[in-house]
Formats: C-alpha cells, structure tokens, sequence
C-alpha cells in the first residue's frame, strides 16, 4: 500500500466534497470501494488521485465521523457499485458480519439493490418463492452445473433451479434490501444500483452452466461453502415495488417486513427534508421529495427528489454522506467564506461524491429539475446484549477477529437528521 504523505499544514486543511473516480469493468461500475483490489480515488481538489484507503489511514474520523471510526475502525464502512446486467447474473448469496468474520476476517455482505433502469425482460430473484430443502437445492445447483457446464444457458435442472426462486418483475425505482443468508440474482436487461457493506464476500452459488475465468470470483467463495448459512425459507420481507404480481402468482409483499409488521419506511418521524425556503408541512408533499428506502445498522439509505435547492445540516448525521446521482444532474455545493471559495462539485447520473464527516453545511442545488440522488450513510445505533441486558453497539470488539482497527471511544449520542 501506498501511504498518503502530506505536510504538516496540509494536515489541517479542512476536507471538502470529493467526486469519485468510477472503477469500471465493462458489468460494474464501481462507485465507491476500500477493498484493497479495488481502492476508488478522488478526482477533484487538492487531495485528486487519493485513495478511500490512504484519506482513511489519514483522516480518519475527520472522514467518517466519530462512531463510525469507533466500530469499523481504518476500514471504510460502505462500498457502492452500479451492476449492469444483460443476460443473467450468478446467483449469489453473503454472510452475516459474525459468520464473515469468524470464518475469513470480513465484514459481512448486506445490501440495497435500487433499480436505475429495467427492460420488460428484467427478473429480479430475492430469495426462494417456496420453502426449500437443503439438500434440494443443492442437487439441483450441482446437476444443473454438471449438465450444462460450459454453454451458458439454463438447461432443465438449471429451469429447476429458477422454479424455486422468488422472481420479481423489476421498474425502474424499484428497490429490494437483501439481507444477508438471501440467494439474489437478476437476469434480462436491468440497471442495479448496489449499497452495501463494504465487502468482497459475494459467494457465487450458480452460474446457470456457465463457466467465469479463474480470476472473476474467489473459488472458495461457491456454494458449498455458503450451503450452512443460506436462508432456504420462503422470501417474505419487503421488495418495494410497483404493484405488480411476482412471476410465480403470489401478490408483491411491498409493505411487509420479514416478519409480517406493516412496513414504516415511508414515515419519516424528525428526518424532514425540505426544499430551500419554507418547510414542507404536507406529509406527503415531505415524502416525495425524501423517501427513506432502507434503515439498518450497516446502512440508511434516502431517495431524494431535488426540484430546488435543498439546504443540508449535516452536522447531525454525525458521519460521512454518500451521494450518487441516479438521475439528471446536481452541483453540491459549500459557500463562499472569508478565507474560502465557493467550492462547486457537479455530479451527472451515474457518478457519486463523499461528503466527509467534518463538513457540516451545504447545499444540493438540481441543474436538472427531474434530477434524483440516493444519499448514503451509517448510524450507529446500540443494541441490547442478551447476555448482560446492557446496551451494546452489536460487535464483539474483543477479540473478534475481524482485522479492523477498533477504538474504545464512546461515539456521541445519535442526534435526529435534520434538512431544511
């Protein structure tokens, strides 16, 4: 690794928005990535060609805020990739950040896949529409590979296969969280905007009979390594999409979560964003303009449709911002001061900015009045241990094992998000 050097007033220097290089590979465009293979650099400014590794190595909370440095350590917490899918994408599955840690020194695999384009070819798979039998699965994976092995199409046991799966007819805005131990796939024409944990644990679980080139994804990372953590009962949490039916007749559980609760992603309660100028006091004026899509320990992740200026607080988030312009085109902006100038990043769709923690004021000004962002960041919220009663931040930093640098330090209380 090359470390970032800097002179000692350049370490003072307040960090500012910075517009991120893609990575990019002909299937996925690599939005924001700390995984050593692929490490994304910055592209404007006075830190231009520096890694996401080497700001965390030096900036470090000043980057990602107090408790997020606390639990996750010089690991920077979230990696964001566009998929672009054109026939079929593996099957795939990740683990859990216990199971990930304990058995290869990661953090678990998460996700948030947000639909940024769809044919009406486009198949989303999320888990099975049926309970399964382990061993069912298995043997319908391993025939269908064996049988087909080499021609890259779906034979019988690979129509097995996918008459098993939860299959979703995907829109465009669509968005699916994905849970770790939850088989996903995709096939057809289809756009995916991918958030998750920052992790390289994608366990390649079948190929529909194709065969990857040896260094396309980790051989150990395949099926019969993931077979013990796979979720093999019917999917049921929330796929919010149009209303539509699923491709095997069940009606679409939009507004369920796993276990069955009426979903309250849409109900914002303290997290209002409003358009510059007066605050917006009809609810669902509110929530067309900010929709919050998933709300996790790893992650939160907020849809925002930008008409005007919208002036962000950001101070209260307490960690970095990730924006990624899905649609049309926005300049992010800080104001002139006494001692700086106006700083400007333009983002067109498809491209991203981190916003670090230290940076407490700004504004998302649309060039495009149908411009939409999705916004990106990690709370830290503490749980209940079940052993003591007492609250814990869910992560035993004790000898976990996990390779990441943690702290002791106690991260400020959670403060609610504030737009206005």
């Amino acid at each position: 690794m090359v470390f970032l050097t800097l002179h000692p007033m350049e370490e003072e220097r307040k960090l500012y928005p910075f517009k991120l290089v893609p990575i990019e590979d002909g299937v996925h465009s690599v939005q924001i990535a700390d995984l050593g293979y692929q490490d994304t650099e910055v592209q404007n400014g006075w830190l231009a060609a520096s890694t996401v590794s080497e700001l965390m190595e030096m900036y470090m909370d000043r980057l990602v805020g107090e408790a997020a440095f606390a639990y996750y350590g010089r690991q920077f917490p979230v990696a964001s990739r566009y998929i672009r899918v054109e026939d079929r994408l593996p099957l795939m599955v990740c683990p859990d950040d216990e199971i990930a840690s304990q058995r290869l020194d990661f953090l678990g695999k998460a996700k948030l896949w947000y639909i940024a384009d769809a044919a009406e070819d486009a198949r989303i798979f999320l888990g099975f529409g049926r309970d399964v039998e382990p061993a069912e699965f298995y043997m319908a994976c391993r025939h269908a590979a064996n049988s087909g092995a080499g021609s890259g199409k779906a034979n019988s046991h690979g129509t097995e296969v996918e008459g098993m799966l939860n299959a979703v007819h995907p829109h465009k805005g669509d968005y699916f969280f994905i849970p770790p131990g939850t088989v996903h796939g995709a096939a057809g024409h289809v756009t995916i905007l991918e958030v998750s944990e920052c992790s390289p644990l994608d366990f390649r679980i079948f190929d529909w009979g194709r065969e990857s080139e040896l260094d396309e994804f980790d051989a150990a990372l395949s099926l019969d390594a993931a077979f013990d953590f796979i979720n093999y009962r019917a999917h049921t949490s929330a796929c919010h999409c149009h209303e539509h039916e699923h491709e095997h007749g069940e009606h679409c559980h939009c507004h369920e979560h796993e276990h069955g609760e009426h979903c309250h992603c849409h109900e914002h309660g303290g997290h209002g964003h409003g358009q510059e100028g007066p605050i917006h006091e009809d609810r669902e004026a509110a929530e067309r303009l900010a929709k919050r899509l998933t709300d996790n320990p790893e992650f939160t992740v907020t849809e925002l449709r930008l008409h005007d200026p919208m002036h962000i607080y950001s101070e209260q988030f307490g960690c970095f911002v990730l924006y990624t312009c899905v649609e049309g085109e926005i300049s992010l902006q800080i104001p002139a001061t006494a001692s700086e100038p106006l700083q400007n990043v333009i983002l067109k769709a498809g491209e991203s900015a981190l916003v670090p923690a230290e940076v407490k004021d700004f504004f998302l000004v649309p060039l495009d009045r149908s411009s939409v962002l999705l916004e990106t960041i990690v709370e830290q919220r503490p749980e209940i241990d079940s052993y003591t009663g007492e609250e814990s931040d869910g992560h035993d930093h004790d000898g976990c094992g996990c390779g990441h640098d943690h702290h002791d330090d106690d991260p400020d209380d959670d403060e609610p998000l504030i737009y206005s």
